[in-house]
């Protein structure tokens, strides 16, 4: 799920919908060869629209399944309607790109109308609700590794879920946070980072389920599925739907106040500073591209100005350095795991069997301390002898 490109508390304080902000919603499809997308146009649309991002992702995605499609869905919204455009352009222009005269994405403009504000519908919300969940843990080209890449996932699993965007995505944190401690125990480094996604339906879930482990279960690559669920407020495991071989695993728990504090508005913390350092890489032909750390003009830098950033780096390195390259679903950012505190990571992966893996990615922290120990952690795992690139924009 997509948190929105508004801060949270700006929203959620708003109680009747303004005028001023724009959106786009993506369905992307990574279980189709070559995956399809379909987009909406950027629309104008009311404040409300980032409280109603998911709601909204729902309203697109039956547009879609109208269309004959399925996928991982998506709305972007923003107060800045340049800022989206340029996001979308970007997206579409890397769907059509073509590779040994393919193209290497399947881009569908969708004609669709978001619903608009109904504050009878919004009172009515329940205050919890049934969402859908796995977890899962990926690291690439690893001396651990036998093979290109080590996975671990979860089934799909049910969980009883406060409502709201915000609350969904911290629970969300919660539980990839545990998963970690899974991963690690199975030999994937904290490098490798765990994710968890979140679903409003099981057979949205189960899709993306299923693509995701048909990314990672392929040739000379190691995939192990695991019937673990998060023991706080744990709900039955739903039946497995994968034919893959599962393996038991114990259950980790959330941090004792971890639930609770779901509950609560989670205070804006203002950052003094920011320090970004970034990345690409390719498999295919091998490279391997870092940029110094940059103290950015706003520390409080949104994740759609990050998302940016990366994609003017990768526009950047792709000019520099003719070659293969495939085509990145759009960027995700969210908190980092529990190797270095305070961390927010931007990534992008794109696998195929022809080109392999290539990544695109970021790291931003308000200590310049920490985020030194994130440059020196990755000169340690690659050897520090990447080429250092600038940042192609402004900080």
């Amino acid at each position: 799920m997509w948190v929105g490109l508004i801060p949270a508390m700006a929203w959620a304080q708003t109680a009747e919908p303004k005028q001023g902000a724009f959106l786009f919603c993506m369905v992307t499809d990574l279980g189709t060869m070559p995956p399809k997308t379909w987009a909406s146009s950027v629309l104008a649309t009311d404040i409300s629209a980032n409280q109603r991002s998911n709601e909204l992702a729902s309203d697109f995605l039956r547009r879609v399944n109208a269309l004959g499609g399925a996928g991982n869905k998506m709305c972007l919204v923003s107060t800045n309607r340049t800022e989206l455009e340029t996001l979308r352009e970007q997206q579409r222009a890397s769907s059509n790109e073509r590779f040994l005269l393919m193209k290497v994405g399947d881009w569908h403009d969708v004609d669709w109308t978001p619903a608009p504000w109904n504050p009878s519908t919004a009172a009515a919300v329940p205050a919890q609700v049934t969402r859908w969940y796995y977890c899962s843990s990926t690291q690439f080209y690893s001396p651990g590794c036998n093979g290109r890449s080590c996975s671990v996932a979860s089934q799909v699993f049910s969980m009883p879920s406060p409502s709201g965007v915000a609350a969904a995505f911290a629970q969300t944190r919660t539980y990839a946070a545990a998963f970690e401690q899974v991963a690690l125990a199975r030999g994937i480094s904290e490098n490798g980072g765990a994710t968890c996604q979140d679903f409003d339906t099981r057979a949205e879930a189960d899709k993306s389920h299923r693509d995701n482990r048909n990314l990672l279960d392929g040739f000379n690559q190691k995939y192990t599925e695991l019937a673990w669920v998060p023991s706080t407020q744990a709900a039955a495991p739903a039946p497995a739907t994968s034919a893959t071989q599962t393996q038991p695993a114990a259950a980790i728990s959330p941090p004792a106040n971890a639930v609770a504090a779901l509950a609560v508005p989670v205070p804006v913390v203002q950052n003094t500073s920011l320090y970004c350092i970034g990345f690409v890489m390719r498999a295919k032909p091998a490279l391997l591209v870092r940029t110094p750390i940059r103290k950015e003009a706003d520390p409080n830098k949104s994740h759609a100005d990050m998302s940016a950033s990366l994609a003017g780096l990768f526009a950047a390195v792709q000019r520099a350095n003719p070659g293969d390259w495939q085509a990145l679903p759009a960027t995700q950012c969210g908190e980092g795991g529990t190797e270095i505190k305070g961390e927010t990571f931007c990534f992008a992966v794109a696998n195929s069997f022809l080109g392999g893996v290539q990544q695109l990615g970021s790291f931003c922290n308000a200590s310049r301390e920490l985020i030194d120990k994130r440059d020196e952690a990755m000169a340690k795992a690659d050897g520090g002898q990447p080429p250092i690139v600038p940042w192609p924009d402004k900080p």
